[in-house]
């Protein structure tokens, strides 16, 4: 290809998803509710991949975000992975308890030294 050669890319594939829906893979998580608790590790950028592709199981994700998580991926990229609102502050709501639709699982990611760390360290109920 010479340098004033145009590039040619071939169109998309035609695809009946909206935007923020995601084509399934399987089957193994569906209904469940999962809890996406972001970390402010370099690897948090990855958790919309992660989000995404819990969905194409079948799972519902909620993600809640440290601000240190927000360092590295944006608020607007987890709610569109995720298709619900970010969570980056407790309120009296309790959102992280939801009695009404409890979690199914809880998943800390990126799960930094530090992270383990402190959840090693705090005080058992």
């Amino acid at each position: 290809m010479s340098a004033m050669e145009p590039f040619h890319f071939p169109p998309p594939t035609p695809s009946d998803l909206g935007d923020r829906e995601v084509p399934r893979d399987g089957h193994a998580l569906d209904g469940a509710r999962v809890a996406l608790m972001i970390t402010g590790g370099i690897a948090a950028f990855r958790t919309p991949t992660l989000a995404r592709a819990l969905r194409r199981q079948g799972a519902v994700v909620t993600a809640f975000c440290s601000e240190e998580a927000l360092r590295y991926v944006t608020a607007d990229a987890l709610e569109w992975s995720t298709v619900h609102p970010v969570v980056t502050r407790l309120s009296p709501h309790a959102e992280h308890l939801s009695d009404a639709a409890p979690f199914d699982a809880y998943l800390v990611a990126p799960a930094t030294a530090a992270t383990i760390g402190r959840m090693g360290a705090s005080p058992r109920a």
